[in-house]
Protein backbone atom coordinates (compact mmCIF):
# COMPACT_ATOMS: atom_id res chain seq x y z
CA UNK A 1 0.00 0.00 0.00
CA UNK A 2 2.69 2.73 1.14
CA UNK A 3 4.59 1.66 -2.41
CA UNK A 4 1.30 2.40 -4.37
CA UNK A 5 0.71 5.32 -2.79
CA UNK A 6 4.18 6.64 -3.50
CA UNK A 7 3.85 5.82 -7.27
CA UNK A 8 0.22 7.78 -7.11
CA UNK A 9 2.49 10.74 -5.69
CA UNK A 10 5.18 10.59 -8.15
CA UNK A 11 2.63 10.54 -11.48
CA UNK A 12 0.74 13.07 -9.86
CA UNK A 13 3.22 15.66 -9.26
CA UNK A 14 5.07 14.52 -13.17
CA UNK A 15 1.31 15.80 -14.82
CA UNK A 16 0.47 18.37 -12.89
CA UNK A 17 2.13 21.00 -15.23
CA UNK A 18 0.23 24.25 -15.72
CA UNK A 19 1.62 26.35 -19.30
CA UNK A 20 1.60 29.55 -20.19
CA UNK A 21 -1.49 30.67 -20.84
CA UNK A 22 -3.46 33.88 -22.49
CA UNK A 23 -6.22 35.37 -22.16
CA UNK A 24 -8.77 37.86 -24.19
CA UNK A 25 -10.94 40.28 -22.17
CA UNK A 26 -14.49 39.57 -22.62
CA UNK A 27 -16.01 41.79 -25.49
CA UNK A 28 -19.71 42.97 -25.95
CA UNK A 29 -21.36 39.94 -28.17
CA UNK A 30 -23.44 42.94 -30.17
CA UNK A 31 -20.43 45.18 -31.19
CA UNK A 32 -16.64 43.87 -31.78
CA UNK A 33 -14.65 41.14 -30.49
CA UNK A 34 -10.97 41.50 -30.55
CA UNK A 35 -8.77 38.14 -29.95
CA UNK A 36 -4.94 37.36 -30.31
CA UNK A 37 -3.82 34.60 -32.76
CA UNK A 38 -0.82 31.86 -32.83
CA UNK A 39 0.46 32.42 -29.48
CA UNK A 40 3.23 30.23 -28.48
CA UNK A 41 4.19 28.43 -25.02
CA UNK A 42 7.45 30.15 -25.13
CA UNK A 43 9.83 32.33 -26.98
CA UNK A 44 13.84 33.09 -26.59
CA UNK A 45 15.32 36.48 -25.96
CA UNK A 46 16.32 37.62 -29.65
CA UNK A 47 13.33 35.99 -31.30
CA UNK A 48 11.46 37.97 -33.90
CA UNK A 49 7.81 37.87 -32.75
CA UNK A 50 4.83 38.21 -34.86
CA UNK A 51 2.23 39.52 -33.46
CA UNK A 52 -1.21 38.44 -35.04
CA UNK A 53 -4.33 40.18 -33.56
CA UNK A 54 -8.26 39.88 -35.46
CA UNK A 55 -11.33 42.36 -34.90
CA UNK A 56 -14.47 41.38 -35.70
CA UNK A 57 -16.11 44.27 -37.84
CA UNK A 58 -18.82 46.01 -35.87
CA UNK A 59 -19.17 48.98 -37.62
CA UNK A 60 -16.45 51.55 -39.26
CA UNK A 61 -13.00 51.04 -38.56
CA UNK A 62 -11.15 53.59 -36.62
CA UNK A 63 -8.14 52.14 -34.90
CA UNK A 64 -6.49 49.90 -33.08
CA UNK A 65 -3.35 50.24 -30.38
CA UNK A 66 -1.02 47.36 -29.47
CA UNK A 67 0.65 47.92 -26.06
CA UNK A 68 3.39 46.00 -24.64
CA UNK A 69 4.25 45.91 -20.63
CA UNK A 70 7.14 43.83 -19.00
CA UNK A 71 5.50 42.23 -15.75
CA UNK A 72 8.28 40.64 -14.70
CA UNK A 73 11.31 41.17 -15.99
CA UNK A 74 11.77 42.06 -19.44
CA UNK A 75 12.98 44.91 -20.85
CA UNK A 76 10.73 48.56 -20.75
CA UNK A 77 12.73 49.89 -24.01
CA UNK A 78 10.99 47.12 -26.45
CA UNK A 79 8.12 47.81 -28.63
CA UNK A 80 5.86 46.64 -30.92
CA UNK A 81 7.03 47.75 -34.74
CA UNK A 82 5.72 47.69 -38.20
CA UNK A 83 1.93 47.77 -37.21
CA UNK A 84 0.15 47.18 -40.41
CA UNK A 85 -4.43 46.61 -40.19
CA UNK A 86 -5.97 45.09 -43.03
CA UNK A 87 -9.15 44.58 -43.36
CA UNK A 88 -12.14 42.21 -44.74
CA UNK A 89 -16.11 42.19 -45.11
CA UNK A 90 -15.90 39.91 -41.83
CA UNK A 91 -13.01 40.64 -40.23
CA UNK A 92 -9.75 43.17 -39.58
CA UNK A 93 -6.50 41.32 -39.13
CA UNK A 94 -3.45 43.93 -37.42
CA UNK A 95 0.30 42.69 -37.30
CA UNK A 96 3.05 43.64 -35.61
CA UNK A 97 6.74 42.90 -34.21
CA UNK A 98 8.43 42.40 -31.22
CA UNK A 99 11.90 41.33 -30.43
CA UNK A 100 12.44 41.05 -27.21
CA UNK A 101 15.79 41.80 -25.67
CA UNK A 102 15.80 40.13 -22.09
CA UNK A 103 13.70 37.02 -20.70
CA UNK A 104 10.61 37.11 -18.39
CA UNK A 105 7.23 37.92 -19.44
CA UNK A 106 5.57 40.82 -21.63
CA UNK A 107 2.07 41.48 -21.67
CA UNK A 108 0.53 42.65 -24.79
CA UNK A 109 -2.29 44.38 -25.05
CA UNK A 110 -4.46 45.36 -28.21
CA UNK A 111 -7.62 48.18 -27.81
CA UNK A 112 -9.92 48.54 -31.08
CA UNK A 113 -12.21 50.94 -31.98
CA UNK A 114 -15.18 51.17 -34.46
CA UNK A 115 -17.35 53.86 -35.50
CA UNK A 116 -21.27 53.36 -35.80
CA UNK A 117 -23.00 56.75 -36.68
CA UNK A 118 -21.86 58.62 -33.78
CA UNK A 119 -21.03 55.95 -31.51
CA UNK A 120 -17.48 54.70 -30.93
CA UNK A 121 -17.50 50.77 -30.18
CA UNK A 122 -14.37 49.44 -28.25
CA UNK A 123 -13.16 46.16 -27.20
CA UNK A 124 -10.38 44.73 -25.55
CA UNK A 125 -7.68 41.50 -25.40
CA UNK A 126 -4.28 40.77 -24.18
CA UNK A 127 -1.70 37.79 -24.15
CA UNK A 128 1.19 37.37 -22.48
CA UNK A 129 4.23 35.83 -24.58
CA UNK A 130 7.07 34.01 -21.79
CA UNK A 131 10.30 34.84 -23.20
CA UNK A 132 13.24 33.07 -22.40
CA UNK A 133 16.99 33.26 -22.68
CA UNK A 134 18.15 29.34 -24.86
CA UNK A 135 21.05 29.33 -22.43
CA UNK A 136 19.22 29.82 -19.47
CA UNK A 137 18.46 26.88 -17.16
CA UNK A 138 14.93 27.76 -15.06
CA UNK A 139 14.87 25.88 -11.58
CA UNK A 140 11.97 25.41 -8.99
CA UNK A 141 12.12 22.54 -6.37
CA UNK A 142 9.39 21.76 -3.57
CA UNK A 143 8.28 22.14 -1.40
CA UNK A 144 10.45 25.09 0.21
CA UNK A 145 10.14 23.97 4.07
CA UNK A 146 8.43 20.86 5.19
CA UNK A 147 8.81 18.74 8.32
CA UNK A 148 8.71 14.71 8.69
CA UNK A 149 8.77 12.81 11.52
CA UNK A 150 12.10 10.28 11.99
CA UNK A 151 11.95 7.45 9.17
CA UNK A 152 9.68 8.90 6.73
CA UNK A 153 11.12 10.29 3.59
CA UNK A 154 9.93 13.37 1.42
CA UNK A 155 9.16 13.48 -2.34
CA UNK A 156 10.33 16.43 -3.90
CA UNK A 157 10.12 17.86 -7.06
CA UNK A 158 12.49 19.55 -9.35
CA UNK A 159 11.10 21.23 -12.51
CA UNK A 160 13.42 22.83 -14.98
CA UNK A 161 13.53 24.02 -18.68
CA UNK A 162 17.38 23.99 -20.57
CA UNK A 163 17.51 23.87 -24.41
CA UNK A 164 20.98 21.86 -23.32
CA UNK A 165 22.36 18.34 -21.22
CA UNK A 166 22.03 19.03 -18.01
CA UNK A 167 23.80 17.04 -14.90
CA UNK A 168 21.76 16.98 -11.36
CA UNK A 169 23.65 17.31 -8.02
CA UNK A 170 22.86 17.02 -4.59
CA UNK A 171 24.08 17.90 -1.08
CA UNK A 172 22.53 15.15 0.41
CA UNK A 173 21.76 11.47 -0.54
CA UNK A 174 18.49 10.98 -2.88
CA UNK A 175 16.66 8.61 -4.95
CA UNK A 176 16.06 9.83 -8.15
CA UNK A 177 12.28 8.07 -8.80
CA UNK A 178 10.95 9.61 -12.33
CA UNK A 179 11.35 12.21 -14.86
CA UNK A 180 8.81 13.70 -17.85
CA UNK A 181 8.98 16.26 -20.62
CA UNK A 182 5.71 17.93 -20.68
CA UNK A 183 5.47 20.47 -22.98
CA UNK A 184 9.23 21.84 -23.51
CA UNK A 185 9.60 21.59 -19.37
CA UNK A 186 11.21 18.33 -17.39
CA UNK A 187 9.78 17.15 -13.99
CA UNK A 188 11.63 14.91 -12.09
CA UNK A 189 11.02 13.53 -8.86
CA UNK A 190 13.58 11.87 -5.66
CA UNK A 191 13.32 11.10 -2.56
CA UNK A 192 14.93 12.66 0.75
CA UNK A 193 15.09 10.44 3.58
CA UNK A 194 16.86 12.79 6.32
CA UNK A 195 18.95 9.69 8.74
CA UNK A 196 18.42 11.97 11.77
CA UNK A 197 16.72 14.62 13.80
CA UNK A 198 17.27 18.37 13.22
CA UNK A 199 17.07 20.86 10.26
CA UNK A 200 18.56 19.89 7.17
CA UNK A 201 19.66 21.06 3.78
CA UNK A 202 18.94 19.69 0.73
CA UNK A 203 20.75 21.96 -2.30
CA UNK A 204 19.91 21.00 -5.72
CA UNK A 205 21.96 21.88 -8.49
CA UNK A 206 21.22 22.20 -12.10
CA UNK A 207 24.73 22.32 -14.68
CA UNK A 208 24.84 22.87 -18.20
CA UNK A 209 28.16 23.83 -20.51
CA UNK A 210 26.46 27.41 -20.55
CA UNK A 211 24.74 27.62 -17.24
CA UNK A 212 24.79 26.21 -13.22
CA UNK A 213 21.52 27.22 -10.78
CA UNK A 214 20.66 26.23 -7.42
CA UNK A 215 17.42 25.85 -5.17
CA UNK A 216 17.60 24.72 -1.80
CA UNK A 217 14.76 23.58 0.55
CA UNK A 218 14.78 22.58 4.48
CA UNK A 219 13.29 19.60 6.09
CA UNK A 220 12.75 19.44 10.03
CA UNK A 221 12.72 15.78 10.92
CA UNK A 222 10.70 15.39 14.91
Amino acid sequence: MKQLWKVLLVLTMLFSLAGTAWAAAPADPESIEVEFKSVKDSYSVGEKIKLTVETTVGGTFKDIKLQVLPIVGGDEDDEIKNIKTTGSKSKYTTTGYITPSKSGLYMIAATASMTSGSKVIEAEASAVLDVKDPKKITLAVTPGDAEIQLGQEIPVLITYSSKYSTKFTYSEKVTELASKKVNGVYKKVVLFKPDEKGTHSLKVTAESKYDKVSETIEVEVK
